[in-house]
């Protein structure tokens, strides 16, 4: 895969742990995800919340 930059966050099929992946000028890096549950909590809340609102404007 060819990308100028991306971070990509996933849960390991094998042993479950949250993991960052960083691609960067050709470069992989994976690391493990350190954010809490809290702050994912409350990201995902926003997102969803986006998602929902653009969807209203569309409905309307």
């Amino acid at each position: 895969m060819e990308s100028a930059s991306t971070t990509s966050y996933m849960v390991c099929p094998e042993c479950s742990a949250r993991l960052v992946v960083c691609v960067k000028k050709g470069k992989v890096s994976v690391f493990d995800d350190t954010r809490s549950e809290e702050e994912l909590a409350k990201k995902r809340h926003a997102r969803l919340t986006r998602y929902a609102a653009k969807i209203n404007e569309i409905v309307k």
